[in-house]
């Protein structure tokens, strides 16, 4: 598995963040699934400083600015669900997200199973995805 990271790990203490820059490279050429851990992350963060760094390197297209993400190089999600009976994002990929289908359920993580999965699943293939048309 590849491990990927987002959020704003420049927050942590150094020996935490330099653990998280050897599991990143030590997996980074594996293919078969990818793993990301949102860690100390939040949507407009993430927004904010990718503004900085186009604001520093170039100019500001919706291109460069996705490229500037901390999930530069992966899919939008198609479908994000949301456990614990909230029916908002909390912020969560606020870019990312504008055409993921949302599953939402009152169930808790812990209680996230194989079964629940392939319930949101199962809904997720019934929908007519428009992507905003």
């Amino acid at each position: 598995m590849r491990i990927r990271v987002i959020g704003d790990v420049s927050q942590f203490d150094s020996d935490i963040q330099k653990q998280l820059r050897d599991l990143i490279e030590l997996t980074k050429n594996n293919t078969r699934i990818t793993v990301i851990f949102a860690l100390n992350y939040g949507g407009r963060d993430e927004i904010v400083r990718a503004i900085h760094t186009l604001v520093r390197n170039s100019e500001l297209t919706e291109q460069s600015f996705a490229q500037s993400l901390d999930t530069s190089g992966i899919p939008d999600p198609d479908m994000i669900i949301r456990p614990g009976g909230e029916k908002r994002l909390s912020g969560f990929l606020l870019w990312q997200s504008q055409y993921s289908e949302l599953y939402f359920t009152d169930w808790h993580m812990p209680e996230f199973t194989s079964q629940r999965l392939d319930e949101a699943l199962e809904e997720f293939r019934a929908r007519k995805r428009r992507f905003g048309k």
